[in-house]
């Protein structure tokens, strides 16, 4: 179950900015298969939470719905799939997988899903932005590298190096990755290396927002929650003293992450807030996974009654006041595409 529990985890100017104190959720169960586990990785700004369902030799990737059904996109030449990124237009990219060979990275955007051009096995797809950008790693002649798909498939070695891992991606193209001595970075065009904490040699770069704002962690075996902005890197407070980690940051500043086996949130002042009274009690372990411009929170846990690995959703309460318009924004960016593929 550990394994399948850390694949689970990760490893992103909005009208008014709201008031952020005291924020409360309602919370979605969104489980497996049976007695099998889930995994709930992206979540968009209508609510709709991308991932995987768990099942011997034949793992399901998918979305759920607001009502917490989920919906299976199917599969690449048979073979077990995994969900992770999911943009404004519901467009999902992830990885397949064949059992002894590795992975394969592919996009869905509506029927069945279609691989992306890779060299081999172990590339992978991570994030994916709302012009349908996508992030991830490429393995050729067994080197990985860091790698951009532009919109039309095209893939991009970023320069980053062999031994290189690709992150997520911004609506501005920029992406984060780590170089094989796990030193982050964000791409813009150009590598930005992020220095991690002092007395630290490495981090990784996960989440990326529309300013450049970048989430991840410092230090190893023991990591730091931290993020990066044009000042330099700053650490998040945790409940310690063990490892934290930040996976996802909207444009409101905004960070998701865990603690301590916690679910957390740290809003824009880095004040931080435990999750776990919105999670069912007695919860052993939980990570927040990723945060929409509207608020919603895509996570896993542990559910504490037959110990599988769930996925969650969290509400805001109230619902915020621009989600109208933010789902419509990203329906008619979704429509545009769609014409222009035409």
């Amino acid at each position: 179950m550990w394994f399948r529990l850390a694949l689970s985890i990760g490893l992103i100017a909005v009208c008014t900015t709201p008031a952020f104190a005291d924020p409360t959720y309602t919370f979605t169960n969104l489980p497996g298969i049976g007695s099998f586990d889930a995994a709930a990785i992206g979540v968009n700004n209508a609510g709709t939470v991308s991932g995987w369902q768990f099942e011997p030799g034949q793992d399901h990737a998918g979305f759920w719905s607001l009502d917490g059904t989920f919906n299976d996109i199917g599969r690449v030449d048979g073979r077990r799939m995994f969900g992770r990124g999911i943009n404004n237009g519901g467009e999902i990219v992830g990885f397949s997988f064949v059992t002894g060979v590795g992975s394969f990275p592919f996009k869905w955007t509506g029927g069945a899903p279609v691989e992306l051009a890779n060299g081999g096995a172990g590339s992978v797809a991570l994030g994916i932005n709302d012009a349908g950008a996508v992030s991830g790693s490429d393995v050729v002649g067994g080197v990985q590298r860091a790698t951009l798909w532009l919109p039309d498939g095209t893939n991009v070695d970023i320069g980053a190096g062999a031994g290189s891992f690709g992150g997520f991606i911004n609506n501005l193209g920029h992406m984060t990755g780590g170089t094989a001595a796990f030193a982050p970075f964000y791409y813009d065009g150009t590598l930005n290396f992020l220095d991690p904490l002092v007395g630290d040699i490495d981090g990784i770069a996960r989440g990326i927002n529309d300013h450049d704002v970048v989430v991840g962690n410092s230090g190893f075996p023991t990591t730091r929650a931290v993020y990066w902005d044009a000042a330099g890197v700053h650490e998040l407070p945790d409940f310690g003293p063990n490892s934290s980690d930040a996976f996802d940051v909207n444009n409101q500043g905004l960070m998701v992450g865990t603690s301590e086996g916690r679910a957390v949130l740290w809003l824009p002042d880095e004040t931080l807030i435990d999750l776990s009274p919105f999670l069912p009690a007695g919860t052993v372990f939980a990570s927040a996974n990723s945060i929409s411009e509207t608020g919603f929170i895509a996570g896993v846990y542990v559910d504490p009654v037959t110990g599988y690995v769930n996925g969650f959703r969290l509400s805001p309460i109230p619902e915020p006041s621009y989600l109208g318009m933010l789902v419509l924004i990203g329906a008619l960016a979704a429509r545009r595409r769609r014409r222009r593929a035409a």
